[in-house]
């Protein structure tokens, strides 16, 4: 009998022993914030031959998802199963959210994007607070969902925001559309836990600085249409052949090497596929022939080789001219459209619409293309300092943008992508094309002025040229006689004054055509007057106007009417 007592008592303390040493392991080990199975609310099954198959398990940054509940756990599943947060007690005041007892999903909202705020907004302004009702939030979509009010939507384009994309946004269970992107500055990397956010249908990140790979828990967001990463710098992107709803992938400019994955080719349902300006090498998957969807496909600026799925050139709108590779079933290089005449490229004048074709900013230093598809409207022009600007509004899209120029070098600049979602995704593209085919026309040389570019110089009657201020940074004194630079026009420069002088400036008048202009500027661009070159009368004015500018205007004559 006492042995027996003595066994039970052994045994009893060993087991003691084993709980504290397992709770003394868990207490000091980090915490775990990936689980490589499906979880449910119900007691996990005993995994079985068919939840673990053998040798199963996702590839490397590949995840896989499991069907709709109940789920049925796949091994290399990558899911969350740290408990939910509790609810932050201000969001629960009636004020952020009404009825806080009846809305218990809006609540939990309320607390995730007041946890994510500081970190998502960095150094600008947010108005996200209790004090406030989510609805009128800054960029925060409230919307039913599943019988109740709920957070759908967060749309922070163009509002600053340069912190970093918090792993909060995460246990916003509703989100289907996050627009992070468009004159944001975030950084750091894509937080893994947007991989929870299984009913997200639209994710742009674009035009920001986020680094490393796009999180493997994305090849699961089956309800994904738009993923425009553009212009980040990015390491990998997972395997998203399984997203069969993917119909706009926008890598544009995110710095991916090696070869385009075959499995590109399996998201039958893109429509849009934009892999523009990476370090791409190798050659075009035989695979991407199976997007028959395809409307835009952009490949350029790589180091593509081999020979192009000849089906592709079939896509509505691409770049694959640019490749200059034939496709596999042929083996001549098709001939290039050769590149226009200097003079039939048409120089673009304020208020001229564009279609479709190939144009020149006046001066003719720099040409540019308008896509199929695109009507372009230029419809201002400001000279400053060193450059002259061309805005351009396409009336497709609302889109707008502007050319720097100068005459070295030229900066392209997009004032706003499109005033809808659909409108931004199409003008994407289209801007990008209109950047990329920005170059100098054929045969260029740097127009001769008179002696304008070469210094002081002087016409056949010793009088000085005057000299765009773009090229020459001159003001011109007062007390002399200019001759304009094609020697049509003298002009007489008060004593006292001295100006700036803008060849060719274009301006529009209201109710009126563009007129084609000489302008005047006193120093700091405090007054201009502009000259119509073909009949020397003022054609407009600008700023406080001064008698002395006034004086000048009325000297304006023609060189083969002087005396």
């Amino acid at each position: 009998m006492r042995s027996w007592r003595a066994a039970l008592a052994l045994s009893l303390a060993t087991a003691a022993v084993a709980v504290l040493v397992a709770l003394a392991a868990r207490a000091d080990g980090p915490p775990q914030r990936l689980a490589a199975s499906t979880t449910t609310a119900s007691p996990a099954p005993t995994p079985t031959a068919e939840a673990t198959p053998e040798g199963g398990g996702a590839p490397p940054g590949v995840g896989r998802s499991s069907p709709p509940p109940p789920p049925t756990p796949v091994r290399g599943t990558i899911t969350f199963s740290t408990p939910e947060p509790e609810p932050l007690a201000e969001c629960s005041n009636g004020t952020a959210v009404a009825s806080p007892a009846d809305n218990p999903g809006l609540v939990s909202d309320c607390s995730a994007l007041l946890r994510a705020k500081d970190a998502l907004r960095g150094t600008a302004a947010l108005n996200w607070s209790a004090t406030l009702a989510i609805a009128s939030w800054e960029g925060v979509t409230v919307r039913s969902a599943g019988g109740a009010r709920r957070v759908t939507g967060i749309k922070l384009r163009h509002k600053g925001i340069d912190g970093a994309i918090p792993a909060a946004l995460g246990d916003l269970t509703e989100l289907t559309g996050l627009h992070v992107g468009a004159a944001n500055r975030l950084t750091g990397p894509i937080p893994p836990e947007l991989g929870k956010l299984t009913k997200l249908t639209e994710f742009s990140a674009n035009g920001n600085g986020l680094t490393g790979e796009l999180p493997a828990g994305f090849a699961n967001l089956t309800e994904l249409s738009v993923l425009n990463l553009k212009g980040n710098r990015l390491t990998a992107i997972p395997d998203l052949s399984r997203l069969t709803k993917l119909n706009v992938l926008v890598l544009r400019r995110t710095g991916l090497t090696g070869g385009i994955p075959s499995w590109l080719g399996n998201v039958t349902s893109l429509t849009l596929l934009d892999l523009y300006g990476n370090g791409l090498t190798g050659g075009v998957p035989a695979e991407l022939a199976g997007l028959t969807r395809l409307r835009e496909l952009w490949l350029g600026q790589n180091s593509l080789t081999g020979c192009l799925p000849a089906s592709l050139r079939s896509v509505a709108r691409h770049d694959l001219a640019s490749l200059g590779l034939a496709d596999c079933t042929s083996t001549p290089t098709p001939t290039p459209t050769p590149e226009p005449t200097p003079e039939a490229i048409p120089q673009v004048r304020l208020g001229d619409y564009l279609d479709a074709g190939t144009y020149a900013i006046p001066g003719r230093h720099w040409i540019f293309d308008v896509p199929e598809g695109m009507r372009l409207q230029h419809h201002w022009r400001a000279d400053g300092g060193d450059a002259v600007s061309y805005g351009f509004l396409d009336h497709v899209t609302t889109a707008s943008f502007s050319f720097n120029a100068k005459p070295a070098s030229i900066e392209f600049w997009i004032q706003a992508e499109g005033s809808t979602p659909a409108a931004r995704e199409l003008a994407s593209g289209w801007l990008d094309t209109v950047e990329a085919s920005v170059r100098r026309p054929p045969d260029y040389a740097e127009p001769v002025r008179g002696a304008a570019d070469e210094g002081p110089g002087t016409n056949p009657d010793g009088i000085p040229y005057l000299r765009d201020y773009n090229h020459s940074k001159e003001m011109f004194a007062g007390g002399l006689t200019y001759a304009t630079p094609d020697d049509e026009w003298l002009v007489d420069v008060p004593s006292g004054l001295s100006v700036m002088f803008w060849a060719e400036t274009q301006v529009m008048p209201f109710g009126g055509e563009a007129v084609e202009t000489y302008s005047f500027d006193t120093a700091g661009m405090q007054s201009s007057i502009a000259i119509d070159k073909a009949t020397g009368e003022i054609a407009a004015r600008f700023g406080d106007v001064n008698a002395q500018l006034d004086t000048l205007a009325a000297s304006f004559r023609r060189r083969s009417a002087s005396p």
